[in-house]
């Protein structure tokens, strides 16, 4: 794995931990639900807060630099870790869907 791509898996953690320290649990676990069937490039972490913002201070903190988002590579890694992250998010949506219809003791989609 190259070296672009862990810091690409970093980033994408690091945002998904700056929007479960921004967001309160009931709207980071909110936002992971409405994930689950977000169109492509959504994520619905909007819905609570400026997430690009969020994953600015993730790219500084990773980067220790300001993205240059005029910058294909900078834009390329920006959003190869926003799908990673929106793609965590809506499996974890996914698994509170699961275990709340599970909890009501039906079957499992």
């Amino acid at each position: 794995m190259t070296q672009e791509k862990v810091l690409t898996l970093v980033l994408a953690a690091r945002f998904i931990i700056g929007l479960t320290q921004e967001l309160r649990p009931d709207q980071f676990e909110t936002a992971c639900v409405r994930n689950v069937n977000a169109k492509p490039g959504i994520c619905h972490s909007h819905d609570f807060c400026d997430a690009n913002m969020t994953m600015h201070d993730a790219w500084c903190a990773t980067f220790n630099a300001e993205p240059d988002v005029a910058n294909e590579k900078d834009a390329a890694i920006w959003s190869a870790a926003w799908t990673i992250a929106t793609k965590l998010m809506a499996d974890a949506g996914r698994s509170k869907a699961a275990d709340f219809i599970e909890s009501k003791g039906e079957s499992k989609p």
